[in-house]
């Protein structure tokens, strides 16, 4: 489960910063969303319906938000450290599960062999 959250929070950092990148670009005025540009390693990965309504989803964000485009990469770095918090808050609660479950099971074979 571990490898999987990893797996998540670096394809999310990986987006983030492709998405810092190409921001400046389109500062003023946002090519169609037919033209932006993909990562090659995503098109293994995600449906392109999926991929088509995040895209929008991101236009509609950058109306939202236009005043925050001049400062991408400001926004890259914050996003990516409250991602990297993310994961670890993740992190610890994966390690807390897995170490309460691991005391459960003890006890109950603990009480089993001392029925014995």
């Amino acid at each position: 489960m571990l490898v999987f959250w990893s797996l998540a929070g670096l394809l999310a950092l990986q987006l983030t910063q492709w998405l810092a990148a190409s921001l400046p670009k389109w500062a003023g005025t946002l090519p169609p969303l037919a033209q932006w540009p993909e990562p090659s390693w995503l098109a293994l990965w995600v449906d392109p319906a999926l991929l088509q309504a995040v895209q929008a989803t991101v236009v509609w964000l950058l109306e939202v938000m236009s005043f925050v485009i001049p400062s991408a990469d400001a926004l890259a770095s914050v996003l990516s450290v409250l991602l990297g918090l993310l994961w670890a808050a993740g992190l610890v609660l994966l390690l807390g599960l897995g170490l309460v479950g691991h005391l459960l099971i003890a006890r109950r074979q603990r009480r089993r062999l001392e029925a014995i």
